[in-house]
């Protein structure tokens, strides 16, 4: 072993080709079976409705290298800036104003989804609602758009090399003067604008973080929906029927800041605790989206603790706590589609993992 490098983040190394290999296994059976996507569904919560599934193809992981404008999410691995809540929200502000008012001249997908109804619409809005992009036209139709964690949508001119770089796309919009294209979105749809409301994923999201009108009140009573009480209250910030716009890395980053055990049940939580949990995931998404910022991703705005550095957890596993030198931990968690929580089990006192799990502390790199 080689000096200074501690026992507990060579376990963590090694196991986590384990834990890498259990979550790749788990995403290939949801590609083969169409049902992968962002939002992770309690299975026990049955209040809350039926588990939504997207019969979606997924999309080749091959992207465009030349892009006159983009805003693209990195490997999990290599950067905290895969897509959440902020990410859409971003997307949405570069490609607003070199949409909005355009006209479609073409349109084409590799999807399920018949985009030439588009050609002769003019583009007029692009919103993010939690971890979807909605672009609306004027012929009353709304193209969907779900990045899972690596979806990007990039923009170039309307010309030869534009249309050259987005061949590969999964989705391309193309006006006069911008061609607009969707790379590696696992979810492309096309519907009726006035069946928003009633649209089976979008009618059961949460309040949005950044919405302008998002009410803490309505996350904390579906908090206290009996069906959510027995969820670890890590699981349920994924949840985006109960909130919509924390991923991964905010979730982690959330229960640091608050102190709180990832692997405590919402229905131990009292409200002051659930609400502090709101509060911090509201204002770490509005940081993360104020126009002008030159850093990617970070959590630890303000904090002396952990100056010049992004993220407190995320991705650690096996390194010292920012706070109190504590091994930073990790470990698997859920049923559907398991993902990595991180967690300082000093700061977050009361952090044990469940009795069924028995896997020692494991880093991953594929969240």
């Amino acid at each position: 072993m080689r000096p200074g490098v501690s026992s507990e983040y060579v376990r963590a190394r090694v196991l986590a080709l384990i834990v890498r290999a259990r979550v790749g296994f788990f995403r290939f059976i949801s590609r083969r079976s169409g049902t992968e996507g962002d939002e992770p569904i309690l299975g026990h919560a049955a209040g809350l409705g039926p588990r939504l599934t997207l019969d979606h193809a997924h999309a080749s992981n091959e992207s465009a290298e030349m892009s006159r404008k983009s805003f693209h999410t990195t490997t999990p691995s290599d950067n905290p800036e895969m897509a959440e809540g902020d990410t859409i929200y971003k997307l949405a502000a570069m490609l607003r104003p070199e949409l909005v008012g355009r006209t479609v001249l073409a349109a084409r997908t590799t999807k399920n989804a018949s985009v030439g109804r588009l050609v002769g619409a003019s583009i007029t809005s692009v919103e993010s609602l939690g971890k979807n992009l909605l672009i609306r036209f004027s012929s009353g139709l709304t193209l969907r758009t779900h990045m899972q964690m690596n979806g990007t949508w990039r923009t170039y001119a309307s010309d030869d090399a534009g249309r050259r770089a987005a061949a590969r796309a999964v989705v391309v919009l193309e006006t006069h003067e911008v061609t607009a294209a969707c790379f590696d979105a696992p979810v492309v749809e096309l519907f009726d604008t006035r069946a928003e409301k009633i649209h089976p994923v979008l009618r059961r999201l949460g309040p949005d973080l950044l919405g302008e009108t998002f009410d803490a009140g309505a996350v904390l009573a579906r908090l206290r929906d009996p069906a959510v009480a027995p969820t670890t209250i890590a699981e349920a910030l994924l949840d985006q029927r109960l909130m919509a716009g924390v991923g991964n890395v905010f979730r982690s980053e959330i229960l640091f800041i608050e102190r709180v055990d990832p692997f405590a049940l919402v229905g131990d939580l009292d409200d002051a605790t659930l609400e502090r949990l709101i509060a911090t995931a509201q204002r770490l998404l509005v940081v993360n989206v104020r126009p002008g910022r030159s850093r990617g991703r970070t959590t630890t705005e303000g904090s002396r603790a952990a100056a010049g550095q992004q993220v407190w957890v995320y991705n650690l596993a096996g390194r010292p706590c920012r706070r109190c030198a504590t091994t930073i931990r990790a470990r698997s968690l859920g049923r559907d589609l398991p993902r990595t929580v991180w967690w300082c089990p000093r700061c977050q006192a009361q952090a044990k993992a469940p009795a069924a799990e028995t896997a020692e502390t494991a880093e991953t790199a594929g969240e």
